[in-house]
């Protein structure tokens, strides 16, 4: 999963990268708020039948193919309201080019339905190498489709096309991967909703945490400030939720097979949330602190307005990427504390988020996310810290070693931008950015490594990676 999740950053950095030099902002901004509705709408089939299958350990044929026909029906449905929708959402944002958009992408809704279900059967038994193959062609069909059309096209119907294409893409190559045959059934529905029924209200409720900002920004700074933040979240996941979803990806089912023990289930959190800290902290403060950097040399000047949202989104997601415990409470079977959890959130951010850009300004905006980002850190770790006996000291070993080497790196690449690189963003270069991405990796390495070292040499993820490099080197020198 390690390798995969280096080719996926690759292929997203190099998709975004094209992408954002073919088309404008407004283009992102546009096709933003259709998907923004899409998101929406698609809460209908957000009961997450999959993480009901991987808590199921007796799950039968007949629970995957009721899962399967249950999203079909959802996509049916979904097809139907977006349809409904295009006039009413080109009248609110005032733009006609949305009616046609939606119409089109209410297709693409319908076909991803059809994914095969059986797909979930290699995160549940843990075959992580068809998991591996399935998650990395879904990326290249996407990175594909999406460059050719807009090669083509040049205009937002690239991202529109793109993504209903890849849909279809994605379904074929679900049948394709996987001999299981799902066929219509609903006899296990009642088993089914009531695991996911918690669920759906989780995702409810995580979209409208998430997602509601954007729909302000579209209707409050219009399309073009809308297209520098979405274009900017996507950047800032690349150090925060891209990392931290395939992680807990993988570790759900772990999770689930521990839930009984919760000695065992400790250990695999503290680890997993130690896996976290090492890679999510330098990433996004890393993205932070090159941005001024990378924004004109990767997308081009057009862009250096996304630099100070993308600095601000990237510690938005670090911070939050450690109230991420949906999937430990999933495990222990209590997915009504994530509901509370999700609800205080939204309680919080969205009024302040909203209050601060009306009243002062989208960067404004984003620090209160911010400040509401820290704050839900300890409400998110109390219950379980209670049902583990996990106490404060161990939450904060697991990031002390990578905060401060982070720290390290952040302030050494801040120097070396304002000393040794040009000052304005017509004299940066490639070579500018690769040096500094290089520096930051040497430089969080070894402070990394010297605090492992002078702490003892504990158990941690640390020795984790260390010993799996050690395996791999000598395999290969065995094979020699």
């Amino acid at each position: 999963m390690v390798l995969f999740k280096i080719l996926e950053k690759s292929i997203s950095i190099v998709s975004t990268i094209i992408l954002a030099r073919l088309l404008s902002p407004e283009d992102f901004g546009l096709v933003a708020i259709a998907l923004l509705i899409v998101t929406l709408l698609e809460l209908l089939r957000a009961f997450n039948f999959d993480m009901a299958l991987i808590h199921n350990q007796d799950a039968t044929d007949e629970h995957y193919n009721t899962a399967w026909t249950f999203n079909i029906i959802a996509t049916a449905v979904i097809s139907i309201l977006l349809i409904c929708a295009a006039p009413l959402a080109s009248f609110f944002y005032d733009d006609e080019r949305l009616f046609n958009i939606f119409l089109v992408l209410s297709f693409g809704v319908f076909i991803s339905g059809f994914e095969n279900i059986g797909v979930v059967v290699f995160r549940k038994e843990l075959e992580f190498r068809k998991e591996f193959a399935f998650l990395l062609g879904k990326k290249l069909i996407g990175f594909v489709v999406g460059v050719s059309l807009a090669l083509y096209l040049k205009n937002y119907w690239a991202l529109v096309g793109g993504t209903v294409a890849t849909h279809a893409g994605i379904v074929l190559l679900s049948y394709y991967i996987q001999s299981y045959r799902p066929r219509l059934s609903i006899s296990k529905a009642k088993e089914l909703f009531g695991f996911s029924s918690w669920l759906f209200i989780n995702n409810l409720l995580n979209f409208m945490n998430y997602k509601m900002p954007e729909a302000v920004i579209g209707k409050v700074s219009g399309t073009g400030q809308l297209g520098l933040f979405t274009v900017s979240a996507d950047i800032a996941k690349l150090g925060s939720t891209e990392i931290v979803l395939p992680v807990n990806r993988a570790a759900y089912p772990g999770y689930a097979k521990q839930s009984h023990d919760y000695n065992a289930l400790k250990r695999s959190f503290l680890g997993t949330l130690g896996m976290i800290a090492l890679f999510i902290i330098p990433a996004s403060l890393g993205i932070a602190v090159i941005s001024p950097v990378m924004i004109p040399v990767l997308l081009g000047d057009k862009w250096n307005d996304a630099i100070p949202i993308l600095q601000l989104l990237a510690i938005v997601g670090m911070i939050s990427s450690f109230s991420n415990t949906q999937s430990i409470y999933m495990a222990i079977g209590k997915p009504r504390i994530m509901t509370g959890i999700f609800v205080v959130r939204l309680c919080l951010a969205i009024p302040a988020f909203i209050y601060c850009i009306y009243v002062y300004d989208l960067i404004t905006a984003i620090m209160a996310l911010i400040a509401i980002s820290i704050i839900m850190i300890p409400i998110s770790f109390w219950r379980i810290m209670k049902e583990l006996s996990i106490d404060t000291h161990d939450i904060a070993l697991t990031a002390l070693r990578p905060t401060l080497s982070a720290a390290i790196m952040y302030y050494t690449l801040n120097v070396q931008i304002n000393t040794y690189i040009g000052h304005t963003s017509e004299t940066y270069t490639i070579i500018d950015l690769l040096i500094l991405i290089l520096s930051g990796a040497v430089i969080y390495s070894l402070c990394i490594l010297i605090l492992w070292v002078l702490s003892g040499r504990p158990h941690t993820s640390e020795s984790h990676i260390l010993n799996e490099i050690k395996q791999q080197y000598l395999k290969r020198v065995s094979a020699l």
